[in-house]
C-alpha cells in the first residue's frame, strides 16, 4: 500500500509537459508570460491611483469605489479555484490566452464608462480574467523549467508583481496629471 500511495505522489508531482521545451523556447515563455504578469500588476493597480479622479468626474461615493475594488476581489476568490480545475482537465495556455484576452476587453471596456454599474460590471470582468491567468501562468512556467531551475525563474515571474505594481500607482498618477 505505501508503493502505491507514493507513485500516485510521484505521478501527481510530476509536470504535466512531456517534451519539455528547449531552453530557448522555455525562456522566451518565461519573458511572455513575465510581461503579461507586468501588465496584470499594472492594470490591477492603476485604478486604485485613479480613485480620486474618478471619484470626482463620475460622481461616485466612498462606498461605490470600495465595491470596485470589491467586484474585482470577489470575482477573482470566486473564480480563481474554478479556473484551478479547469487547468487540470484542459490545455492551460488556452485558458490563459482567453482570459488574458478577456480581462484585456474588460479593461479597454471600463474607458467607456459613465456609471457605477457601468464601471462595477468591467471591474468584476477584469476579476475573472485575472484569476484565469494567475491561477495558471505559475505552473505554465514551472513545467517548462526543470526542478533545479524553477526557484529561480519563479522569482523572474512573481518579481512583475512588485514592479507592474509600482508601474500602475506611477502612470495611473502621471494619467491623473494629464487628464486632471
Amino acid at each position: 500500500r505505501c508503493s502505491l500511495e507514493r507513485r500516485t505522489y510521484m505521478s501527481l508531482a510530476e509536470p504535466r509537459v512531456r517534451h519539455p521545451l528547449s531552453r530557448r523556447d522555455a525562456s522566451y515563455a518565461l519573458a511572455i508570460l513575465t510581461v503579461i504578469n507586468f501588465l496584470n500588476y499594472i492594470d490591477r493597480y492603476v485604478v486604485a491611483s485613479l480613485f480620486e479622479p474618478i471619484k470626482r468626474d463620475l460622481q461616485f461615493s466612498d462606498t461605490q469605489l470600495g465595491w470596485l475594488l470589491s467586484a474585482f476581489i470577489l470575482s477573482y476568490a470566486v473564480t480563481a479555484p474554478v479556473f484551478g480545475r479547469l487547468g487540470d482537465l484542459h490545455a492551460r495556455k488556452y485558458l490563459v490566452a482567453t482570459g488574458v484576452a478577456f480581462w484585456s476587453f474588460a479593461t479597454a471596456g471600463a474607458g467607456f464608462v459613465r456609471s457605477f454599474w457601468q464601471m462595477w460590471l468591467p471591474r468584476a470582468l477584469v476579476g475573472v480574467g485575472e484569476a484565469s491567468y494567475a491561477t495558471l501562468a505559475p505552473t505554465m512556467v514551472a513545467d517548462y523549467f526543470a526542478p533545479a531551475r524553477r526557484g529561480r525563474v519563479l522569482a523572474v515571474f512573481y518579481a512583475a508583481i512588485p514592479a507592474g505594481s509600482a508601474m500602475g500607482f506611477v502612470l495611473g498618477g502621471q494619467l491623473a496629471h494629464v487628464v486632471g
